[in-house]
């Protein structure tokens, strides 16, 4: 850099920028014995009021923040140097600012207590209040993103319970075509009813514990036999042009929540149909034990020749 008057030294150019340089005294309330000009500019107090003595450096500390700064100088200062985490100090017009402080522990020849400390503060508020912005839009997009769960479990659930009605209305009706000429196959639509009614009563149960207002325990579950119940359940709803092929092993009971296993089933069945483009396909459902890293474990795979899902779907998928 070329020399001139109009230039600042090294000196000046320090003395003048953000880093306001202290060496505080080893004593109670660490009394300043020397500072940089430019600490008016961060405090609000001429480097005068903290060399005679009128401001006390301690005294400026946050309340919130002095114990734990007194004990970061008493386990530094037996140290070369060490670093605080950041605190407030306030201004003399009362307003709050928030210092990074780097201290260097200088001690007398040969060693022994240190006399003074030697460090540097750097005003660094804004970047504090730049963090605690960005932290309050992260919890604000968090909580936009929970509606928007909410929105989607509920319209789930509204599928759901459309897919319930379905089947309920088809065995209904299915049921008064054959009370009279078919009694048999009247009492097995009648069971299919009581059996969707029940699932839709335990669907609106998941809806409270979603809700936080009720616990569903675990229990043993045989995955094999959901499914054969699942598929009997949405013989209605399935297009009659899909061919469902089960291929249902007995496999070993699972702790799970019963009522979101099938639901769980069901729209994996429910989606595989309406993938099938005019209704015509195959679905097929294999249930059957396994191993997972060791452990015995029981696979659930669906797997349809329909048209698969969109980029903006799979985006979704969980």
């Amino acid at each position: 850099m070329p020399n001139g008057s109009n230039n600042w030294d090294e000196r000046e150019l320090f003395e003048r920028g953000p880093v306001v340089v202290f060496r505080w005294k080893n004593q109670d309330g660490w009394p300043v014995a020397n500072v940089s000009p430019n600490a008016a500019e961060v405090f609000g107090y001429t480097p005068e009021q903290f060399l005679n003595g009128d401001v006390v450096y301690s005294s400026l500390i946050h309340p919130d923040d002095i114990e734990r700064v007194g004990r970061e100088v008493a386990e530094g200062s037996a140290m070369s140097s060490f670093v605080h985490e950041p605190y407030r100090v306030r201004r003399v017009d009362g307003g709050i600012r928030w210092l990074h402080d780097v201290t260097h522990v200088i001690r007398p020849d040969g060693g022994g207590e240190p006399t003074h400390f030697l460090g540097y503060v750097v005003d660094i508020t804004e970047q504090i209040e730049a963090e605690a912005q960005r932290h309050a839009l992260e919890m604000k997009l968090l909580q936009t993103q929970k509606l928007e769960s909410m929105g989607i479990f509920a319209s789930g659930v509204a599928h759901d319970f459309n897919n319930f009605l379905a089947g309920i209305l088809g065995e209904a009706e299915l049921a008064k075509l054959c009370l009279k000429d078919q009694p048999e196959e009247a009492a097995r639509g009648l069971e299919n009813i009581i059996m969707l009614s029940v699932r839709a009563a335990e669907l609106t149960q998941q809806l409270l514990t979603f809700a936080g207002k009720r616990q569903n325990p675990a229990q043993p579950v045989r995955l094999d036999r959901v499914v054969e119940e699942v598929a009997k359940m949405l013989g209605t709803v399935i297009s009659k042009d899909a061919t469902l092929e089960l291929q249902l092993a007995e496999v070993d009971p699972i702790h799970a929540d019963r009522t979101q296993m099938v639901q769980v089933v069901m729209n994996l069945l429910t989606n595989a149909s309406e993938s099938l483009v005019g209704g015509v396909g195959q679905i097929n459902v294999r249930v059957c034990n396994t191993t997972f890293r060791g452990d015995r474990a029981v696979c659930l795979t669906v797997a349809d020749t329909g048209c698969g899902m969109t980029e903006d779907v799979r985006h979704r998928l969980f």
